[in-house]
């Protein structure tokens, strides 16, 4: 079962991730216009707290773009890295965890 104060539920999950990858999407395409050799993603959980079936993290995804291993000086900072928080609360199916509920933060 998921579910989250935004109305998504496990038939309209797909739309988050769908979001996602837009917004990298949207960073490749601005990256193709440039000498931009890189667009990174990087996927963190922090805080993660277990209870028996239970568990409940914050997850941070990271947007990111390199010029030969380095952000360039010319690229607007406001605007990325692009950062997204998500509280995650997982329950335990057998032996693999689901996502119950994530929420951007």
């Amino acid at each position: 079962y998921y579910s989250d104060s935004d109305g998504n539920d496990f038939s309209t999950v797909d739309s988050i991730a769908v979001e996602l990858i837009s917004q990298v999407e949207e960073i490749e395409d601005l990256a193709a216009d440039s000498l931009i050799k890189d667009v990174v993603v990087d996927v963190g959980i922090t805080n993660l707290v277990l209870a028996e079936l239970y568990a409940n993290s914050e997850m941070e995804i990271s947007i990111s773009i390199k010029y030969f291993n380095y952000i360039p000086t010319f690229w607007p900072n406001d605007n990325y890295p692009k950062i997204i928080l998500f509280n995650v609360d997982f329950q335990k199916n057998g032996s693999e965890w689901e996502i119950t509920s994530m929420e951007e933060i």
